[in-house]
């Protein structure tokens, strides 16, 4: 980015980090001396950050992000259900029935993937509540990051963001209930 910024005459290219400009994004306050979090959740990390006077004061990363949740579900289904499936089936499974919180015994999707005992392929229902069960693991270690940036973090600021909440961004942020999770659990 910085080299075609060069190229097409630009004489400075200053790079912003990415926690700032989602929080710019969001039309936080960013310039503000208060503290602000950002949770990013993107495909492969997740990453933490506390924000004042338009620059990072603390950054933790947690690794999995979207994908991290994929891969939960894989181990899930296998565990569960004895049924080994692929990435782009736990995707959409997480996109049909995915739920931070919650999930209903009634809302059910058909999976279909190889059988582990006899190696031929079969079809299984999965409802939302085993959705929400595979991503137990993941959400709880996100909470675990918004713990450990807290703790990182000058008691006054961490008293802001306390006060002012979290903002949450990226693919994951679509994820239904997911802001709930996170304050339950951090």
């Amino acid at each position: 980015v910085r080299e075609c910024c060069e190229a097409a005459g630009a004489r400075e290219v200053p790079l912003v980090p990415k926690a700032l400009a989602a929080a710019l994004g969001a039309g936080l306050p960013v310039q503000d001396p208060s503290g602000l979090m950002v949770v990013d959740v993107g495909g492969g990390s997740t990453e933490i950050s506390v924000l004042s006077l338009s620059g990072v004061v603390t950054s933790q990363l947690v690794p999995g992000g979207g994908e991290g949740w994929d891969r939960a579900l894989v181990q899930y289904l296998r565990e569960e259900f004895g049924l080994l499936v692929g990435p782009i089936t736990a995707e959409d499974l997480k996109l049909t029935l995915g739920r931070a919180i919650g999930g209903s015994d009634d809302d059910l999707m058909t999976v279909r993937g190889r059988d582990l005992v006899t190696g031929v392929p079969r079809a299984q229902e999965v409802a939302a509540c085993d959705v929400t069960a595979a991503l137990r693991g993941p959400l709880d270690a996100i909470a675990d990051g918004i713990r450990a940036a807290l703790e990182a973090t000058p008691p006054e600021l961490a008293s802001d963001v306390v006060e002012n909440g979290i903002v949450v961004v990226g693919g994951g942020a679509a994820l239904p209930e997911i802001d709930r999770a996170l304050s339950e659990r951090a």
